[in-house]
């Protein structure tokens, strides 16, 4: 890092430890390089990010110089002495704060390049896309023969823009993706292979804003875009018979009809591990600052769903089972949170989010 040598090296030669910079000061760590090949998506907002930053770390060189001058010949016993150890409190939470604003850009260098992998590591399939899209039809048409849907053409259509806004942003845009509203007061939504999502009323009911929403919805197109249906399939087919190989599906499920039937049985649609739970939680985040919505949302109907918790113990302690608590996926986002950029993007509901909560009984 550039001047971090010469801060250093200025610091260890300074062994009146106070009220002067610290003898060893901090430790800082180094500021990632931004790859070029990372997508256009990520680069250019890293690099103005980086200048930032060294530019920041300068001004910190100056300051503890300047700091140092002044005061390390001042008697510790003196009013000067006093203010000197003030100023120094100050000084070291600054470089406190700048080492953690590097730790999260150096996380954000990793998750740029992580997103990039991932897109690449789609164009091997687990199925054809062809027959992935099959299957989740298949699925859909046999959970919609369990289920009533609302049929009101305002929310469906508000619905259907917003996932669009979405899904264009996703590792997968060229799916058939929709979206249907379930007419069922628990919280809850989910996706099916191919990209066929559905929300619950209760679960629209519950959102406070059209971000936490728009969160919702961007957990369940990470799924579909990262694949992870593709555990569940494999596991599921094996035990009817069926093989994948080279991205076909073959034996006795091969109509597909047994093989969605035994998914649904078994709920295998909804299965998902808490590792792709989490990188379900991180690539919405991205999703989310693409199409320039707030990502906070996400985490603020986290706390709905703890309250949820709370409130209905036997539903969501099976969704427990299976999901990271809700505040450890705060915790897990927090360092994306802290990216400048989504301070950049206001909170404001569309005038059709508006209706439909209204539609739907919810001032």
């Amino acid at each position: 890092m550039p001047g971090l040598r010469f801060m250093m090296g200025a610091v260890l030669a300074i062994w009146m430890a106070w009220p002067v910079f610290p003898a060893g000061g901090i430790e800082v760590p180094e500021l990632s390089q931004v790859p070029q090949n990372i997508g256009p998506e990520h680069h250019e907002d890293l690099l103005k990010r980086r200048a930032s930053l060294e530019w920041e770390w300068k001004l910190l060189v100056a300051r503890v110089e300047g700091h140092n001058q002044k005061c390390r010949r001042i008697p510790a016993d003196t009013p000067l002495a006093h203010e000197c150890r003030q100023a120094m409190v100050g000084l070291q939470g600054d470089v406190n704060a700048y080492v953690a604003s590097v730790k999260k850009f150096n996380e954000r260098v990793k998750w740029a390049l992580r997103w990039k992998e991932l897109q690449k590591e789609l164009a091997v399939p687990f199925l054809s896309e062809k027959e992935e899209i099959r299957l989740g039809d298949e699925l859909a048409r046999h959970l919609e023969e369990r289920m009533t849907l609302v049929t009101d053409p305002e929310v469906n259509e508000y619905l259907q823009t917003l996932l669009q806004r979405l899904t264009s942003r996703s590792a997968r845009p060229g799916l058939p993706y929709t979206v249907k509203v379930v007419q069922s007061e628990k919280i809850n939504a989910f996706v099916l292979p191919g990209g066929h999502i559905y929300v619950n009323e209760g679960l629209i009911r519950a959102t406070a804003s059209e971000s936490e929403l728009a969160g919702v919805l961007a957990h369940e197109i990470a799924h579909v875009a990262a694949r992870h249906h593709a555990k569940e399939v494999n596991k599921i087919a094996r035990s009817v018979g069926a093989s994948i190989v080279g991205g076909i599906l073959t034996g006795p499920a091969t109509g597909f009809g047994l093989l969605s039937q035994q998914m649904i049985q078994e709920g295998a649609y909804m299965k998902f591990t808490r590792d792709e739970e989490r990188e379900a939680d991180r690539l919405a985040v991205e999703i989310l600052y693409q199409a320039r919505i707030k990502p906070t949302g996400l985490t603020n109907f986290f706390e709905k769903l703890r309250r949820a918790r709370s409130e209905e113990r036997t539903l969501m302690d099976r969704f427990y089972s299976t999901h990271p608590s809700p505040q450890e996926r705060k915790e897990n986002l927090a360092p994306l949170f802290a990216d400048p950029r989504f301070n950049q993007i206001p909170q404001a509901d569309s005038a059709e989010f508006q209706s439909i909560r209204k539609k739907m009984g919810k001032p």
